[in-house]
């Protein structure tokens, strides 16, 4: 599938994406580790933000 810098991904595509479950998808979110927003009670994630965290995520190990 081919994507962009401007695609936002809901936590339930995280979750696919990152192969986590969606109470560690609410702790990054929370933590303000993964940088996202909300729209009502939903939350937006803008796919450069996940590849941005993945990126640092792997730079640590």
């Amino acid at each position: 599938m081919f994507y962009n810098d401007y695609d936002i991904m809901t936590i339930n595509e995280l979750c696919d994406y990152l192969n986590i479950g969606q109470s560690m998808v609410y702790k990054l979110l929370n933590s303000g580790k993964l940088s996202a927003f909300r729209i009502g009670n939903r939350w937006k994630i803008p796919r450069k933000c996940v590849d941005e965290y993945v990126n640092e995520s792997v730079k640590r190990k």
